[in-house]
């Protein structure tokens, strides 16, 4: 197996951690860059959210790159204060927890789809940037294969961090104003769920920042859902103490005085968005059966590889060294030389594609 998966999501270190990773991985000395500029890294896909990183990687000694590239985050991280556990996933564990990952069993919100698109949109991103090789090729298909799978059982949720929002503002009266800060994703979706709710919303981009200034000076609530590397928004003072809710990774509330402030990390350990116990079977089964069926699948690619390049070094030594060293010989001893070898090959390469079909 080559295939492994380093990462940290919201159990084992705050957001803060998280966006230190990104941009550990983002700088000019780039772990994964240096790992496949060294050889040791074949292919890497990033996969982000708001409550994990992640990489998936490819290489010829999985553990050992898959340590390496954790022993070098962990050495690099600032803040000693803070968590700093990260999870390496090998072979089989590795295939089952991306499958899981991606059907939302890892989430807080139990079998959400917003973790599924952003897995396929990182591998994505990652085939477009020329960082994935022939494995993470066969991973993004098994992915997409799955993601359809569930489609068509109907299972899973359309909660998530919005549906988290939504509950700590259910005792706000509906009329109270809600303001939106932020456009992108996981903004538009924290406003489709607090109008279904019932709540009067009002949603902002960075760009109208004056405006919203205004009017936060007399909201209920507001949340913050942008995604600037560090805090940069300032509230205005209030007194009467409204809520506001940052949903950014990193932090995106700078100051916020008189106000209650509730972290994407807060909002995080409210558990209780959990799937019926027979949706939760029902996407448990096709995680195992689309992990197994990766496994053979790279298996078989892996097998293919190697007789692929024994038929290679076959052709080469009969083109090369082979015909030099035939042409020594006496015609019939040649002939006789040529086809033992022949036929030592094909028994090579039919003993490694029997081997490669073995469990």
């Amino acid at each position: 197996m080559t295939v492994a998966v380093v990462g940290m999501d919201f159990r084992e270190g705050p957001s803060t951690i998280r966006a230190q990773l990104k941009a550990i991985d983002d700088s000019l000395d780039s772990p994964t860059a240096r790992l496949r500029e060294t050889g040791l890294l074949d292919g890497v896909v990033r996969v982000e959210s708001c409550s994990r990183i992640e990489w998936v990687l490819s290489a010829a000694q999985p553990g050992w790159t898959a340590e390496l590239l954790r022993g070098t985050f962990l050495k690099r991280l600032k803040d000693s204060g803070l968590g700093r556990r990260m999870h390496v996933k090998l072979s089989s564990g590795a295939l089952h927890y991306l499958m899981r990952m991606t059907l939302g069993l890892e989430s807080v919100a139990e079998g959400e789809h917003a973790i599924g698109r952003q897995v396929i949109k990182a591998f994505e991103g990652a085939h477009g940037a020329g960082t994935t090789d022939r494995d993470l090729h066969l991973c993004w298909h098994a992915l997409g294969r799955l993601l359809q799978a569930r489609k068509e059982t109907g299972v899973g949720s359309s909660v998530g961090v919005q549906s988290l929002v939504v509950g700590e503002l259910a005792p706000l009266p509906k009329s109270a104003p809600v303001l939106v800060m932020g456009r992108g994703e996981i903004g538009r979706q924290v406003d489709g769920a607090l109008q279904r709710a019932g709540f009067r919303v009002e949603a902002f981009p960075r760009s109208e920042l004056a405006t919203f200034h205004r009017r936060a000076s007399e909201s209920a609530a507001v949340v913050v859902a942008t995604g600037g590397p560090s805090a940069w928004l300032e509230l205005p003072q209030r007194n009467d103490w409204p809520f506001v809710i940052d949903v950014g990774a990193p932090p995106q509330v700078k100051q916020a005085e008189g106000w209650r402030w509730l972290s994407l990390d807060s909002l995080l350990t409210r558990r209780g968005l959990l799937l019926d116990a027979e949706s939760l079977a029902t996407l448990d089964a096709l995680s195992d059966e689309a992990a197994s069926g990766l496994r053979e699948a790279l298996e078989s690619a892996q097998g293919h590889h190697v007789l692929q390049a024994i038929q290679a070094e076959k052709e080469k030594f009969f083109e090369g060294d082979g015909d030099a060293m035939l042409a020594e010989l006496a015609p019939r001893e040649a002939r006789r030389v040529a086809e033992a070898l022949r036929g030592f090959t094909h028994r090579l390469l039919e003993v490694t594609r029997r081997a490669s079909r073995e469990p």
